[in-house]
């Protein structure tokens, strides 16, 4: 309806310079207060109004000036916003309106800056039009650039001369996405985190401060200011807003388990080789294909968890009488960081744990002077790892991540090799070989944040 009125006042105006005879087509009623008009039946008859108007000023602007003398200006922009709310109605219910009225903002708002070089301005927006970066379906609207996010990339050159501050309101259940959708977990907790502060003040918080642990809400504001004052105590809040403050909220608990890893293990066979070698045995380097699963927890930085490998049995000797199969399994303890730049996260990870190589000796002759023996001989080589890794994770979506690892491990234990459930040697035991070597490997993985 003010919308409506807007008009009428505009027609009151043209009325000095149209034909008077088109006074009933024009349909304004005044009284002593107000002056209003009559509701339209469509946007097509506002439309219509609206171009009797135009083609009225476009005609008789220096009569506009001359008659409106200071106000005019104010009458123009009134004039212009009405056009762009009379077209921001007719986009109603199409992909392109909310877009359209970004750049319409943008435009605007240049407008005035180029007017005003030296002046510093102030604007309050709906959080929709004052994220710094792109945003996907903050408000219900999806993958767009909003006014302020424009501004600084093609008004201010990236430069730190605007600064954009989000306002929260605890208990209101505010919502806000992540520049990219896979981090929603991070950015929820973040506010949650502010609004849980539970200070009986108005607060500004620095996001951007080296000290403090946001990620996400920074990309998108500068500053937070968090509303924590019932209304009715809102009186002299001026003297009342805290100094700027850094935060640190509660570090978000991220879990991480790789679903399934697949490396090349390239370790040191020179003991066992060198046994089936030295007997006149040909021997045959186990599968440097290995499988691993982990678990762990982030906190921040920190990164902790559990990881066991294995491989499947592989042949690496075998005649007419039997054939040797080789397997390994390990289980480790890790720790680290993991440092986390968009989608990419890098982590840094010294492992610890228990490894065992196994040899399973099969009797398959069928000579009939040498019996078989139906029970598989194994030997077992226990010992003590350690080592370190580094993998590179790219955040597929909110949940899953691939990654590329590269690791060292090292025997540090005495390279015993027993007969399984005994103490009894197989064979001699040597320092520090066997269960050492490289790796590099691909992973899939999970990861869920609270």
């Amino acid at each position: 309806q003010r919308y409506l009125n807007d008009i009428a006042v505009f027609k009151s105006a043209e009325m000095d310079f149209v034909d008077k005879s088109k006074e009933d087509e024009i349909n304004i009623g005044v009284d002593s207060a107000t002056v209003y008009l009559e509701a339209p039946e469509s946007y097509e008859q506002i439309g219509q109004d609206l171009r009797v108007l135009i083609d009225s000023i476009n005609k008789d602007i220096p009569e506009y000036k001359k008659w409106l003398g200071g106000d005019f200006d104010q009458f123009y922009n009134l004039y212009k916003g009405l056009l762009e709310v009379y077209k921001w109605n007719m986009l109603s219910g199409t992909a392109q309106q909310y877009l359209w009225r970004e750049e319409q903002m943008f435009r605007n708002f240049t407008e005035i800056l180029n007017k005003n070089p030296t002046e510093k301005f102030y604007g309050q927006f709906g959080r929709c039009h004052a994220s710094l970066t792109k945003s996907n379906n903050d408000c219900g609207w999806f993958n767009y650039y909003s006014l302020m996010s424009k501004l600084k990339k093609n008004y201010f050159r990236d430069s730190n001369e605007l600064v954009s501050m989000c306002i929260l309101y605890p208990k209101r259940g505010d919502y806000l996405t992540s520049e990219d959708l896979a981090n929603m977990g991070i950015i929820k907790a973040e506010i949650k985190a502010l609004n849980e502060k539970g200070i009986n003040k108005v607060m500004i918080y620095d996001l951007n401060s080296a000290e403090g642990q946001i990620v996400e809400l920074r990309k998108k504001f500068r500053f937070a200011i968090v509303n924590n004052k019932p209304v009715e105590e809102l009186n002299g809040i001026n003297d009342e807003i805290s100094n700027v403050t850094t935060f640190t909220p509660k570090k978000p608990v991220t879990i991480k388990a790789t679903i399934v890893g697949f490396e090349y293990l390239s370790l040191n066979h020179a003991f066992i080789q060198d046994h089936f070698n030295g007997s006149g045995r040909t021997f045959k380097k186990p599968s440097p294909t290995i499988f691993y699963h982990e678990l762990f927890v982030k906190k921040g930085a920190f990164v902790t968890g559990i990881s066991g490998f294995y491989s499947s049995p592989t042949q690496i000797y075998g005649d007419s009488i039997g054939k040797v199969n080789h397997s390994l399994y390990g289980v480790e303890i890790q720790m680290g960081g993991s440092y986390q730049f968009d989608k990419i996260s890098l982590d840094f990870m010294f492992e610890g744990g228990f490894a065992q190589q196994t040899m399973a000796f099969n009797s398959e002759t069928k000579n009939v002077l040498i019996p078989n023996n139906p029970e598989q001989v194994k030997v077992v080589n226990p010992v003590a790892i350690v080592g370190a890794n580094f993998t590179v994770n790219y955040q597929i979506n909110r949940y899953f991540y691939i990654g590329a690892r590269g690791r060292y491990i090292q025997n540090v234990s005495t390279d015993r090799w027993v007969y399984q459930g005994s103490n009894i040697d197989y064979l001699e035991s040597q320092k520090n070989t066997g269960m050492s070597g490289w790796g590099v490997s691909g992973l899939l993985g999970f990861s869920f944040m609270k």
